[in-house]
């Protein structure tokens, strides 16, 4: 996850019901489709680790709230947009330690990266959107931030912490 952490900013997270375990939203920018962009970086975690005894799974799912100009299947102008747009159509879940981390991409992840503050996800320094960035989002676009809460504390306990030790 440290090697995800610089291109991530979590936005927030929503609380662990009877039915729902806790999950944590972190957005990444869709227009970095370079080697070192988020989606290319998890895809080549994936392919590496794939038989790999790995604690983080990776499950893909197609993400379905990009709008535009539809084409028609199977079209040239269908393939080339697929190809622009490679690194929009991901969203990815992976469950640690009782938590669902939900990684998407964001179109406004520049904007987003002006308004954050550091904090800790699972022991690694992430940005975090800032309460008040949270609200302006919320009400900006209600379909993509309802129900998220800003995120206060770490919710993912840490089983095993090796510290330095000197001796």
């Amino acid at each position: 996850m440290k090697a995800f952490s610089r291109h991530l900013i979590i936005i927030g997270r929503k609380s662990q019901t009877a039915s729902e375990l806790t999950n944590v939203y972190l957005k990444y920018d869709w227009t970095d489709c370079s080697p070192k962009g988020t989606a290319a970086k998890i895809k080549i975690f994936i392919r590496e680790n794939k038989y790999k005894n790995t604690s983080l799974k990776f499950k893909w799912q197609k993400y379905v709230i990009m709008r535009g100009i539809l084409f028609r299947p199977v079209s040239r102008e269908q393939k080339a947009n697929a190809r622009q747009n490679r690194s929009y159509n991901n969203h990815w879940q992976v469950a640690c330690n009782g938590v669902i981390l939900h990684i998407t991409p964001s179109n406004n992840y520049k904007e987003l990266k002006l308004s954050t503050d550091s904090k800790e996800l699972a022991g690694i320094k992430l940005q975090t959107l800032t309460k008040v960035a949270l609200s302006e989002m919320s009400s900006k676009y209600p379909y993509e931030y309802s129900g998220i809460s800003y995120l206060e504390t770490d919710p993912i306990p840490l089983l095993w912490v090796i510290k330095n030790c000197a001796r």
